[in-house]
């Protein structure tokens, strides 16, 4: 057995350990006299489901904790080949264009690295504002070095189509840094990149994917959420990356191999073709590893509405992608990472039915649907466990895990901030991703259109579709809270974090959306 499949199964083995031992104090603590057999058995099957997610945070944890941070090796590269940073765009706002692209040429500007805008905008307004964008941008860095390529025979407006068409027209390239509107490429990045793709022993591998950070905090809502981004990529990419040897694309900001990358075909109706790519990748034998010490930057949502509309057009690109997951002679580690998302998606409803049939715990209606008790373990000699307890070990992982990964005091209290902004607020989404994965189970298509996030600060979110919004949700939260506290109080308790979120979620999706009193949007 090789180095990455020991580490992959003693990886599995840890996430395995971790659910079984965490149901079996869980099992014990249930009086099955007394419960519903059927509500006890649902309940079960669920905390065991959304146990293995517990299981993977903390396995991740614990590897963050206690290795290294995986390195590429590196050449020193005297004359880099020929390179592209290339902008795949569509209807995008000129001002954004504007800023990301001079900032991403500026910073890396070198021989033999090039600048292309790619267009996918179906909107002659737009496209026209591409032009002008280019014509000065040419002017302070030249012609020969910013290029201009509109898609075609492209109907649904891909990403990937429009890459691999100016891949086939453009042959002179060794490598491609592909970005997205809002991405920036800052000094020195490019040439780490291609330093680690040139050295002998990275042959295999095809795309580097860089750690992505937020580059402009323009409103409450993405300075507040901003910090979990970073922090995450800091112990899952990471701790998947040692683990694996190997890590999935983010379809941007990563830099990738034009011969190599031309051989795989990904279909036309392909959404999310960054967890496509990866698999093709791999079955090219082939591979995409997560370079940690490369930092791009990208942008998060404005507000919380964009956000939820972000996630629900991830919902349909990564649910539609689960046939490729499937695919023979795929590494376990690389099959488990493009699976992983799926599951996270599909588990909302069920944890959301999970978090509502909590409401017979020891309720006043039904007594004897869902009956507790303590759990003695080894005879009640060393732990004498109450559900309670157990769930708040289970939430001091999940909201603890990502304070391991902080650097300085003020880390700590962004981490704090972005948890009380979560639990204030980002609980909301389970209702509607939920709605979203039943949409798609009834309405799976391929095809579908994908609309891109909206950019900038000057997207201003107004109280009135704040409210047109949320209101059900609202409604939903004040039902559930009024019925918990006459019916089941201390389920009540427990699905308070949810509850507030519900209820409170429409005045405080209004004010963090609020641009920074120290922001200043760049001059048009």
């Amino acid at each position: 057995m090789g180095a990455n499949k020991k580490k992959t199964f003693y990886f599995f083995l840890a996430i395995f350990l971790f659910t079984f031992i965490s149901s079996l104090l869980i099992f014990g603590m249930i009086n099955l006299k007394e419960s519903s057999f059927f509500l006890t058995i649902f309940w079960m099957i669920g905390f065991i489901v959304l146990t293995i997610n517990i299981g993977y945070m903390f396995t991740c944890t614990l590897i963050a904790c206690t290795t290294k941070e995986p390195i590429l090796e590196e050449k020193p590269v005297s004359e880099i080949p020929k390179t592209a940073i290339v902008y795949v765009v569509r209807n995008e706002h000129p001002e954004v264009l504007r800023k990301n692209l001079a900032y991403s040429i500026e910073n890396n500007y070198q021989d033999n690295i090039d600048l292309w805008l790619l267009s996918n905008s179906d909107d002659e307004e737009f496209i026209e504002n591409e032009q002008k964008v280019l014509s000065e941008l040419r002017k302070k860095f030249g012609n020969d070095r910013i290029g201009y390529f509109q898609t075609f025979k492209n109907h649904l407006r891909r990403k990937h189509i429009c890459i691999h068409q100016w891949l086939n027209t453009y042959r002179q390239y060794k490598y491609f840094l592909v970005c997205d509107a809002d991405s920036q490429i800052p000094q020195g990045a490019l040439l780490k990149f291609v330093s680690k793709a040139e050295h002998p022993d990275n042959r295999s591998i095809v795309l580097f994917q860089s750690k992505i950070n937020i580059h402009e905090k323009t409103t409450y809502f993405n300075k507040f959420l901003a910090i979990g981004q970073d922090i995450c990529q800091r112990i899952y990419s990471r701790a998947n990356q040692k683990v694996f040897g190997r890590a999935v694309s983010y379809g941007s900001s990563c830099l990738i191999r034009c011969k190599e990358f031309k051989e795989i075909n990904v279909p036309d109706w392909v959404l999310s073709h960054d967890i496509w790519d990866t698999v093709y990748l791999e079955e090219k034998n082939y591979h995409v590893v997560f370079c940690g010490d490369v930092v791009t930057y990208g942008s998060f949502p404005n507000n919380y509405i964009e956000y939820l509309k972000r996630s629900q057009r991830w919902i349909k690109g990564t649910l539609e992608s689960l046939p490729v997951c499937l695919k023979k002679n795929i590494p376990a580690g690389t099959r488990f990472m493009v699976l992983y998302p799926s599951y996270m998606y599909a588990i909302q409803p069920l944890f959301l039915l999970w978090i509502m049939s909590g409401f017979f715990y020891n309720n006043t209606m039904w007594k004897t649907m869902f009956v507790t008790q303590k759990y003695a373990f080894l005879g009640g000699s060393f732990v004498d466990l109450e559900m309670g307890s157990h769930m708040f070990i289970t939430m001091g992982i999940v909201a603890g895990h990502r304070f391991v990964k902080c650097r300085s005091i003020k880390e700590v209290a962004l981490v704090f901030v972005e948890l009380f902004s979560t639990l204030l607020l980002c609980l909301n989404t389970i209702v509607f991703d939920s709605i979203s994965v039943v949409k798609w189970l009834f309405t799976r298509k391929k095809g579908m259109q994908w609309v891109s996030m909206k950019k900038g600060p000057e997207q201003k979110l107004f109280f009135i579709d704040v409210v047109k919004s949320l209101w059900p949700i609202t409604l939903f939260g004040i039902i559930c809270l009024v019925l918990g506290v006459v019916y089941s109080p201390l389920w009540a308790l427990f699905a308070s974090p949810f509850l507030c979120s519900f209820i409170f979620g429409i005045p405080v999706t209004y004010f963090t959306s609020k641009r920074l009193s120290n922001y200043r949007a760049p001059k048009m």
